[in-house]
């Protein structure tokens, strides 16, 4: 039986006894986007508007710029180095995570399953550590025929997940395009962020040295 002192993770907690689909959707007053979160819908509104009348937040280190001012602070922390970071650092491992979010949800992999408040789907025995988790197995297991598909309009690629398509984008996009990620240690620079989380590990040339 859950319990809990503060009356907010009740109600965060009683969320998750509920379907998917009969969680509160935000809607758009415009056209018929939904969403399940208030912000993502603001964010959507965004579309509806004159590109002279939204407020541009711009990089002062590169190109880049967009029109949600968390995901400027989010790209700035790219032309940081890992020293200038603030990290939030595991006690069990050596784990270190750039937001308090991302080490919440690494610690779960530490903890036993009668201490984690598991999420349960309900229409199979599936149970889920996190919620994000969850949803992808039901979007997935569950709604894949159903599901409507994000396509390339540049090729034949298509997904059923839009941040996969955002991110096939960038193969038809030149450099002066995008937002480049580059080593501090060398003349390494590339279009994704794993290829140089995968490149600075096994960097061995120091910052200045030809």
């Amino acid at each position: 039986m859950y319990v809990s002192k503060l009356k907010e993770n009740l109600i965060r907690h009683m969320k998750t006894h509920q379907e998917l689909g009969e969680r509160k959707l935000f809607k758009c007053s415009i056209c018929d986007y939904k969403a399940k979160t208030k912000i993502s819908v603001t964010h959507h509104m965004l579309s509806h508007k004159d590109p002279s009348e939204i407020t541009m937040y711009k990089c002062d280190e590169c190109c880049y710029q967009t029109k949600i001012k968390n995901k400027l602070k989010s790209h700035k922390l790219k032309h940081k180095s890992k020293d200038q970071l603030e990290t939030f650092k595991c006690m069990h491992c050596p784990y270190e995570g750039k937001k308090k979010t991302d080490l919440s949800n690494h610690v779960k992999i530490h903890m036993r399953p009668d201490q984690l408040e598991m999420f349960k789907c309900h229409q199979c025995s599936y149970k889920a550590k996190r919620k994000n988790d969850l949803y992808v197995h039901i979007k997935t297991i569950h709604n894949a025929q159903t599901l409507p598909l994000f396509k390339c309009e540049l090729c034949e690629y298509k997904s059923i997940w839009k941040s996969n398509l955002k991110h096939h984008k960038l193969i038809h996009l030149e450099a002066s395009e995008t937002t480049m990620y580059k080593c501090i240690k060398c003349k390494f620079e590339t279009k994704y962020k794993y290829n140089l989380n995968a490149h600075t590990k096994t960097c061995k040339k120091r910052k200045g040295r030809k």
